[in-house]
């Protein structure tokens, strides 16, 4: 089966999906989605155009034994592409939809990198594990067109880390409110039919803050300061997720984990983070306490306890610390935000 280039000639999900489509004996359905057949997993992976040299990529499956991911780029093609790629969370399948043992993941504040598609790539998708990405695809020249200042910027990053020869990505922290709105995008497309107009201007906007977020950066040394330890912290940070429902492992642990030394491991995740670990940790626990209350679908003392609080008092005088209201205050807090 043949494949169609959606949005540029060297789209390098083109030839990914039609050997993915080969491997698992799947087709296309309604020309932009590859549905995994209930022998291989359950999911899809959905490409949409939004303009010329413009498109987006869904990610939403989970496959039932581990197979190689091999992503090709197309090294003739006269066109540099750029990747921002959003994680909404990978977590065990039988963990799906359980309020008792929420995904962390889906909470963190680290889920947006951006990064040149100028190579070859072979990573493992482990089975029985949910994958769901969003990753905004564009060429150098409708950056260039788009966001100008954005595009000298990050040109400028790539080429050093290039010099240096460190990793090629550019990750910024982003707020909560941020990937509330990647995750608004994720359950649309969830559906058969959406519109398209919607996931479009959310992705512009999300575009739009996330370089925002690097051309207020005033030094493109920050970046390689960030890769030189990245790719270790971004562990140290998949680490802490798994213990948000508990209690933070220690500082001696993590550094002995990851043969670190404490003080390097605190120093650099302060630079790729911005805050200490613990402060770090206790936001994303927080975050998830905030979501099961707003969901009504917990109590305060149900919440309170799920995070490793056995005192409902230290639960909420934390929770006060770092929203402003106490957790019986949060839903009021939530309708009078959303008159304004």
């Amino acid at each position: 089966m043949k494949l169609r280039p959606y949005a540029f000639k060297a789209d390098p999900m083109y030839a990914y999906m039609e050997k993915l489509s080969v491997d698992l004996n799947v087709t296309l359905h309604n020309d932009i989605t590859l549905k995994l057949p209930p022998e291989k997993g359950s999911g899809f992976i959905k490409n949409i155009f939004l303009e010329d040299d413009f498109c987006i990529r869904y990610y939403h499956f989970h496959l039932n034994q581990s197979m190689p991911f091999h992503w090709c780029y197309d090294t003739e093609a006269d066109e540099l592409l750029y990747k921002l790629m959003f994680t909404c969370g990978s977590t065990p399948v039988a963990m799906d939809k359980n309020l008792d043992s929420p995904d962390p993941q889906s909470f963190t504040q680290n889920s947006s990198v951006l990064y040149p598609v100028d190579s070859e790539t072979v990573q493992i998708i482990p089975a029985n594990i949910r994958i769901t990405r969003i990753a905004l695809m564009f060429t150098k020249e409708w950056l260039e067109q788009n966001f100008p200042d954005a595009s000298y910027k990050i040109t400028e990053i790539v080429d050093l880390l290039g010099k240096k020869h460190r990793p090629s990505f550019i990750p910024a922290r982003m707020g909560y409110s941020y990937y509330a709105t990647v995750n608004e995008m994720a359950k649309e497309m969830d559906n058969d039919i959406f519109p398209v107009i919607h996931i479009k201007t959310k992705s512009l906007v999300l575009l739009n803050e996330f370089l925002n977020k690097v051309v207020e950066t005033s030094e493109a040394n920050s970046f390689d300061q960030k890769s030189l330890y990245s790719e270790t912290i971004i562990k140290v940070e998949q680490r802490l997720q798994k213990f948000l429902l508990t209690s933070m492992p220690s500082i001696a642990q993590l550094s002995a984990e990851f043969n670190m030394s404490p003080s390097t491991l605190q120093r650099h995740f302060k630079i790729i983070y911005g805050k200490n670990i613990y402060h770090y940790y206790l936001e994303q626990k927080l975050a998830i306490g905030k979501e099961l209350i707003a969901s009504k679908k917990k109590t305060i003392s149900e919440v309170a306890y799920i995070l490793g609080y056995h005192k409902i008092n230290s639960f909420s005088k934390v929770f006060k610390k770092y929203f402003g209201v106490l957790p019986k205050d949060i839903n009021a807090l939530n309708k009078i935000n959303a008159k304004k």
